[in-house]
């Protein structure tokens, strides 16, 4: 069954290695395929055994600069293997080792800084993934913004995982092309991140006129609602 979620978390959560029905991931909106009897384990370095658990944390920090010790506090806490933030509110003045965090690497390709508003603030994309994991950045066949896309290598396979944020004021021709973000969605993919659409309820299956394309979306690619609470760091 694939899932849907939507709303707010601060924690993070752990992803068993072979999915079933009820395992959910954190996010403000979340989508995830299930992954029938994947598991998780890195071709390179010291990563998890087959049976394991992948860990992600996602956050809303609203200025990554500004809660980087934050950051790593909740990091050293939860120990995740992903790490993936929406507005980070970050411009070309700040380079990637000041954002350094000790036993990740930040993936130039999963940086997207948004360059539409006066020092990127209310948008940015930002991924960390945990030395020894492998990731792959790819180009999600849509126009949508803003996003970025990875596969997870694992050595059964791989995982998708793309990361969203929608500004909330964009309009139709950007909630179109969510649209086919989400109608393009395969099996054992992971797309997490901000919709900006607090007129839909996704459990009800009821929106406001803006969210509705969105939630038919959704609802026509077998989706379903999974997130319990905030994801603001």
């Amino acid at each position: 069954m694939a899932r849907i979620l939507s709303g707010k978390l601060q924690a993070s959560r752990t992803v068993p290695a072979s999915p079933r029905a009820g395992d959910q991931l954190p996010g403000e909106t979340q989508i995830r395929q299930a992954a029938q009897g994947q598991r998780v384990q890195p071709r390179h370095g010291t990563g998890k055994k087959q049976g394991q658990i992948l860990t992600l944390l996602y956050g809303n920090v609203q200025s990554v600069s500004r809660k980087i010790g934050e950051l790593a506090a909740k990091i050293c806490e939860i120990n995740p293997d992903l790490i993936l933030l929406t507005e980070t509110w970050l411009n070309s003045s700040t380079n990637n080792a000041a954002l350094s965090i000790e036993g990740y690497d930040i993936v130039p390709e999963l940086r997207l800084d948004r360059n539409t508003t006066a020092g990127g603030v209310g948008g940015g994309l930002l991924v960390y993934v945990r030395d020894g994991l492998t990731v792959v950045p790819y180009a999600a066949r849509c126009g949508f913004h803003q996003h970025c896309s990875f596969k997870l290598l694992t050595e059964s396979g791989a995982l998708d995982f793309i990361l969203i944020y929608r500004p909330p004021s964009t309009g139709a021709e950007n909630i179109g092309e969510l649209c086919k973000l989400l109608e393009g969605v395969k099996m054992n993919t992971f797309i997490i991140g901000d919709f900006n659409l607090p007129g839909t309820k996704w459990e009800e299956g009821i929106s406001d006129s803006r969210g509705r394309p969105v939630l038919e979306a959704a609802m026509e690619a077998g989706l379903e609602q999974l997130v319990e609470g905030p994801t603001h760091i």
